[in-house]
């Protein structure tokens, strides 16, 4: 709402200030293989400054919206064409398509990885998850397997005093969770690191209810 209503300029200057980017070299190798970037984020910190912190410093970025009003729909593609952010209306269908040619057009693609109502699992990959075991959504690694493109972890951090920092992982060096599970399940692994260690970070507790669904036997 803040990026809707406050105006691209005031936007830009905040963001510029007050967010911190940590670890950019991983970023930039991987932008260098020129397949793009798999950027993997969740509903921690302040995530919804992520896209346009990256776009205002000149990082071509698509991720997919789901709009709540024309209006804002209008407004939000508005202050998109003037960042390079490229924004995919989730209701206009083919989302995979869409990220698959925006990697091979070298540009950063985000996804939320707990988005766990909207999860397609597979009973084939279990993973424990929150104390819970759960067969493994593979949306990542189709990405991964149809474009090449690397796979990063971006998590806003709250640092206080309206401070932030943006920090980029790669999952796979922290052997988190067994490499034969894929990024999906190593993703999974970091971001519950993260979310232990502050878990007043991540905003969506009430959603693991989501996970009941796909207990198993």
């Amino acid at each position: 709402m803040l990026t809707a209503y406050w105006g691209f300029g005031k936007m830009r200057n905040f963001l510029l200030k007050q967010v911190r980017l940590s670890h950019t070299d991983l970023l930039e190798r991987s932008l260098e293989e020129g397949r793009g970037v798999i950027l993997s984020t969740a509903h921690f910190g302040a995530v919804e400054f992520l896209p346009a912190a990256l776009s205002f410093r000149g990082y071509p970025v698509t991720m997919v919206v789901n709009f709540q009003t024309p209006r804002l729909k209008k407004t939000l593609e508005g202050l998109a064409r003037q960042a390079n952010l490229e924004l995919l209306d989730a209701q206009d269908g083919g989302v995979i398509a869409k990220a698959c040619r925006c990697l091979r057009e070298g540009r950063i693609f985000i996804t939320e990885l707990d988005e766990m109502k909207l999860w397609k699992p597979t009973a084939c990959k279990m993973m424990n998850f929150f104390g819970q075991r759960v067969p493994l959504d593979r949306g990542v690694e189709l990405l991964h397997r149809r474009t090449g493109a690397p796979i990063l972890l971006g998590l806003m951090e709250r640092l206080g005093g309206l401070r932030y920092q943006l920090v980029f992982e790669q999952p796979q060096e922290h052997l988190a969770a067994p490499t034969r599970l894929g990024p999906d399940a190593q993703l999974l692994k970091r971001l519950e690191h993260y979310i232990y260690d502050a878990p007043d970070h991540w905003y969506i507790w009430n959603e693991l209810h989501h996970l009941e669904q796909f207990q198993t036997a």
